[in-house]
Protein backbone atom coordinates (compact mmCIF):
# COMPACT_ATOMS: atom_id res chain seq x y z
CA UNK A 1 0.00 0.00 0.00
CA UNK A 2 1.41 2.93 -0.59
CA UNK A 3 1.28 6.14 1.34
CA UNK A 4 0.00 9.40 1.07
CA UNK A 5 3.14 10.90 2.11
CA UNK A 6 4.51 9.34 -0.99
CA UNK A 7 2.18 10.19 -3.63
CA UNK A 8 2.07 14.05 -2.76
CA UNK A 9 6.07 14.02 -3.25
CA UNK A 10 5.89 12.49 -6.32
CA UNK A 11 4.60 15.43 -8.41
CA UNK A 12 7.16 17.59 -7.35
CA UNK A 13 10.46 15.12 -7.71
CA UNK A 14 9.32 14.19 -11.25
CA UNK A 15 8.64 17.75 -12.67
CA UNK A 16 11.94 18.50 -10.81
CA UNK A 17 13.38 15.76 -13.23
CA UNK A 18 11.92 16.93 -16.00
CA UNK A 19 12.88 20.43 -15.60
CA UNK A 20 16.16 19.38 -14.81
CA UNK A 21 16.67 16.94 -18.06
CA UNK A 22 15.00 19.85 -20.43
CA UNK A 23 17.68 22.44 -19.08
CA UNK A 24 20.27 19.60 -19.98
CA UNK A 25 19.16 19.29 -22.99
CA UNK A 26 21.27 22.32 -25.03
CA UNK A 27 24.58 20.45 -23.40
CA UNK A 28 23.69 17.31 -25.11
CA UNK A 29 23.18 18.56 -28.19
CA UNK A 30 26.16 21.22 -28.74
CA UNK A 31 28.85 19.09 -27.63
CA UNK A 32 31.29 21.00 -30.10
CA UNK A 33 30.02 24.31 -29.30
CA UNK A 34 32.76 26.79 -27.92
CA UNK A 35 32.31 26.73 -24.52
CA UNK A 36 30.61 23.53 -23.66
CA UNK A 37 32.76 21.34 -23.90
CA UNK A 38 33.54 21.30 -20.20
CA UNK A 39 29.63 20.54 -19.58
CA UNK A 40 28.64 18.06 -21.78
CA UNK A 41 30.16 15.36 -20.00
CA UNK A 42 28.21 16.81 -16.86
CA UNK A 43 25.14 16.84 -18.61
CA UNK A 44 25.55 13.32 -19.69
CA UNK A 45 26.30 11.97 -16.61
CA UNK A 46 23.53 14.16 -14.72
CA UNK A 47 21.24 12.46 -17.71
CA UNK A 48 22.49 8.98 -18.13
CA UNK A 49 24.73 7.74 -15.49
CA UNK A 50 28.18 6.65 -14.79
CA UNK A 51 28.17 4.08 -17.56
CA UNK A 52 27.14 6.88 -20.01
CA UNK A 53 30.07 8.82 -19.05
CA UNK A 54 32.65 6.20 -19.23
CA UNK A 55 31.54 5.09 -22.60
CA UNK A 56 31.72 9.00 -23.76
CA UNK A 57 35.39 9.78 -21.87
CA UNK A 58 36.39 6.20 -23.15
CA UNK A 59 36.16 7.41 -27.28
CA UNK A 60 37.30 10.55 -26.36
CA UNK A 61 40.39 8.98 -25.02
CA UNK A 62 40.63 6.81 -28.44
CA UNK A 63 40.59 9.56 -30.88
CA UNK A 64 43.71 10.01 -32.82
CA UNK A 65 43.27 14.20 -31.74
CA UNK A 66 43.35 13.00 -28.48
CA UNK A 67 46.40 10.80 -28.90
CA UNK A 68 48.40 13.32 -31.05
CA UNK A 69 47.42 16.07 -27.86
CA UNK A 70 49.03 13.75 -25.48
CA UNK A 71 52.14 12.93 -27.11
CA UNK A 72 52.57 16.59 -27.89
CA UNK A 73 52.46 17.12 -24.47
CA UNK A 74 55.18 15.09 -23.47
Amino acid sequence: MIQRGSLEQLTPVLMTALVTAFALTPLLLAADAPDKEILHPVGVLILFGETALRRLLGKAAHTPEAKAGTQEAY
